[in-house]
């Protein structure tokens, strides 16, 4: 999970290494967990359907138009 050229001793369990000034020690995007590779976020793909569906639901309920000017 760990890449031993970021991260000292990457197999171990240490959950200080993101703590404090520790934590800017490595680059940004690093450590993933969730979001690529084999660990990816089961529920991704289930929560683009249902925000697709409420977007649909909210679409047939309301009448949305286009307004021409808009003043801030």
């Amino acid at each position: 999970m760990f890449d031993d050229k970021i991260f000292s001793k990457s197999d171990e369990f240490n959950p200080d290494r993101f703590l404090g000034a520790t934590k800017h020690d490595f680059p940004p995007y690093s450590f993933t967990p969730f979001s690529a590779g084999p660990r990816n976020c089961i529920g991704q793909h289930m929560t683009t359907f249902e925000t697709k569906m409420v977007l649909v639901g909210f679409l047939k309920k309301f009448k949305v138009t286009l307004v021409e000017k808009v003043i801030f």
